[in-house]
């Protein structure tokens, strides 16, 4: 004879009933979205996307040198001011981590950093199969060999000279955006002709 289900443990958030949503919040025993599991809920599919971003990025075929990859790193900080002055310091963003022991850069690396790979390939995604400049284009191979990544860094040294793709790169002006269409009747305050009209039977 089966046995039936245990009750679930006091706090323990109330498992799905038949027919559920597998999607939905889980659900406090009070009836309400569980805060903390919504929470882990929301940490893990951050850490899938950020485990699949760095995936997209092959592993080094040698040891890479700090140099080559901070130089990879200050053209695509160049390129991010270009296209947006007032927008993130990629260049601190992005800055290779010190070594735990020594606290300094190390002068090699066994493989480039998972966020700055990240960013440079989907600066190719936007720029070479978005935008369509081809001349631009480099393959993920190149960030596995210190010969590739000064390549690399050369393209978006180019992106970066490149005025038509800067511009397209480039956030919308607000002040450049149309005015909002005026709001006409009672909101402004004001009397439309229909409410004129209204009034004057009144």
């Amino acid at each position: 004879m089966q046995q039936p289900p245990l009750p679930p443990a006091p706090g323990a958030p109330m498992p799905p009933g038949p027919g559920a949503d597998p999607m939905a919040p889980p659900m406090s025993p009070d009836g309400g979205p569980d805060p903390a599991a919504m929470a882990q809920m929301v940490q893990e599919q951050d850490d899938a996307m950020a485990g699949a971003a760095a995936a997209a990025v092959p592993p080094a075929a040698e040891p890479l040198q700090s140099n080559r990859v901070e130089s990879l790193i200050d053209a695509v900080a160049g390129l991010a001011k270009k296209v947006d002055p007032n927008g993130l310091d990629l260049k601190t963003v992005l800055a290779i981590p010190p070594d735990p022991e020594t606290g300094k850069t190390p002068k090699k690396l066994d493989a480039l950093p998972p966020q700055l790979g990240t960013v440079v390939l989907a600066l190719h995604d936007l720029v070479v199969l978005k935008l369509k400049a081809e001349q631009h284009a480099f393959t993920p191979g190149d960030l596995t060999t210190n010969t590739g990544i000064l390549k690399v860094s050369g393209k978006i040294d180019g992106m970066a000279k490149d005025k038509e793709l800067v511009a397209q790169l480039a956030p919308p002006d607000p002040a450049e955006a149309p005015p909002p269409p005026e709001a006409t009747g009672p909101e402004t305050g004001e009397l439309d002709q229909t409410d004129q009209d209204l009034m004057a039977y009144a």
